[in-house]
């Protein structure tokens, strides 16, 4: 079984190589719609828009030019080579991938239906890591005042090359490769 209580947010900064000014904004980036809805309607009686969403929607936009800038900077010409590359690093597999390798299931807030839902399919199916990892990119880029692209691409990249999830320009191995690794590395934590 997983331990799904929601913990103090310091490690995982430490883990994210990050510390949030505003800790909200991590709050945030990991409170499921299921678990803020409810939140709502307990108090309020109604459901507004769904933070982690809103976030998630940026930081997939911040996500996608910052690989493609991390395509390009590993020399990279090809526009196409640049496109195919930059959607093999950014579908879910390889966020939910960057999900589980960060421990992220202990830090989302989430309600028992999806506590449930997360111990019966396991961690390594677990789609919601996507949207989390891309809701943290957001937060981040939101976190300092002005918002900050540099501040953000520095925390894509750390998460991507500490979890050997891209290939540098020495390597000769695929991303495809890489992944195919790491999955091996790793075991399931159910």
């Amino acid at each position: 079984m997983i331990d799904l209580e929601v913990p103090d947010y310091k490690q995982l900064e430490i883990e994210l190589g990050y510390h949030f000014e505003d800790p909200d904004l991590l709050k945030a980036a990991l409170k499921s719609k299921q678990r803020f809805n409810e939140t709502l309607q307990s108090k309020f009686g109604r459901e507004e828009l769904d933070p982690q969403k809103a976030l998630s929607l940026l930081g997939d936009g911040l996500l996608k030019s910052i690989l493609v800038a991390m395509v390009i900077e590993r020399g990279e010409k090809n526009t196409g080579n640049v496109d195919h590359l930059r959607q093999e690093e950014e579908n879910n597999n390889t966020l939910t991938l960057i999900g589980k390798k960060i421990e992220l299931w202990k830090y989302l807030d989430v309600n028992d239906d999806e506590r449930n839902r997360m111990s019966n399919i396991g961690i390594d199916q677990y789609e919601p890591f996507a949207m989390a990892i891309e809701a943290l990119i957001a937060a981040v880029y939101l976190d300092r005042t002005p918002s900050n692209y540099e501040n953000c691409k520095n925390f894509v990249e750390k998460l991507y090359v500490r979890l050997d999830l891209i290939k540098k320009k020495e390597d000769n191995k695929t991303f495809i490769q890489c992944i195919n690794e790491l999955a091996n590395r790793t075991q399931p934590n159910s």
